[in-house]
């Protein structure tokens, strides 16, 4: 469960940063999309284990 809240919290932190460079794009030109890579990896690190 709370693995799942991780997940949920920090896909919503990427959606409102990529919603802000989608109206800003000066703003998290890269942030939105390391935060999604991030998440990948975390996921399937816990797929192995």
């Amino acid at each position: 469960m709370l693995i799942a809240l991780r997940v949920a919290l920090n896909l919503i932190i990427a959606g409102t940063k990529a919603f802000t460079h989608a109206i800003v794009p000066g703003l998290f030109t890269k942030s939105a999309s390391n935060k999604i890579s991030e998440l990948y990896l975390f996921i399937q690190k816990r797929k192995k284990n």
